[in-house]
């Protein structure tokens, strides 16, 4: 496509973009979903949303059909969140600490692609470390990096967040941390019930399945224990239900916990 036809292309987005990092808090506007489009030997995706690297991953993950993990990092100072509290309640409340919210805004990244770009391992990891290095040079909060799970799953790991002098300090992943399961027969929800359940007793920081029902993983009967990371035990669990779940790990800034979701593709955001 000719420079000049996509430079038209996308200015009602890039100038979308402007006009909605410029919107003061908490009246931010975002798009609903990121989108991607496609040149002759690449493709551009574009987010705008507190969590801009989350929602291009999602948009990525229904564009071809990937299965990408996303974890974020446990963000806590003003440099990478913005207070998010209903105006009515600040006007009665001025001076006292109110809801904080991830401050991210727009993000794009453009990246080499071929037509075999959905079914090529190769392809794939090199697209997801280019969207991944556009992000830790965007300015939006937190950096991450690409983590390769398993053949045909990686994970998108956030590692580094600002301090309150703003100023890059690296953090751990939760899910890497060494837990116990007792050994039994589960099916797969309780057994990732008893995984997060141990979690949150080896580190204090309360973690949970985001989901309305108990259905979510299927009847699968599957044995789950040992002394292993909670992430090989949640990868484990997902495997034996053969159906192919990308894992959202969400943290709660205010209430210092972090939240479970599970989707499969072309899945509602």
């Amino acid at each position: 496509m000719p420079p000049t036809f996509r430079a038209l292309l996308l200015t009602p987005l890039l100038l979308g973009g402007c006009l909605f990092a410029q919107q003061p808090p908490p009246r931010r506007i975002y798009l609903r979903q990121a989108v991607v489009h496609h040149w002759v030997n690449s493709a551009i995706v574009i987010a705008n949303d507190p969590r801009p690297l989350r929602q291009a991953i999602i948009a990525l993950r229904n564009e071809y059909g990937w299965i990408v993990d996303y974890e974020d990092p446990p963000y806590f100072s003003d440099f990478d969140l913005f207070d998010s509290t209903a105006p009515k309640w600040r006007a009665d409340h001025p001076t006292e600490r109110g809801a904080r919210s991830v401050g991210g805004g727009f993000f794009q990244s453009e990246y080499p692609e071929t037509p075999d770009a959905s079914s090529s391992p190769f392809e794939e990891e090199a697209i997801l470390n280019k969207v991944v290095a556009d992000y830790n040079n965007s300015g939006n909060p937190g950096k991450f990096r690409l983590l390769k799970e398993a053949p045909g799953r990686f994970s998108v790991v956030g590692e580094s967040v600002k301090d309150d002098k703003g100023r890059d300090v690296q953090v751990p992943s939760l899910l890497d941390t060494v837990v116990f399961v007792p050994e039994g027969e589960r099916i797969p929800y309780e057994s990732v019930r008893a995984i997060l359940d141990a979690l949150s007793a080896r580190t204090g920081v309360k973690c949970f399945y985001n989901t309305f029902g108990n259905d979510t993983l299927g009847l699968i009967r599957i044995p789950s224990g040992g002394h292993t990371s909670a992430r090989s035990l949640l990868l484990a669990v997902f495997k034996a239900t053969s159906r192919p779940f990308s894992m959202d790990w969400f943290y709660i800034t205010d209430a210092n916990e972090y939240a479970l979701s599970l989707r499969l593709p072309w899945s509602p955001q």
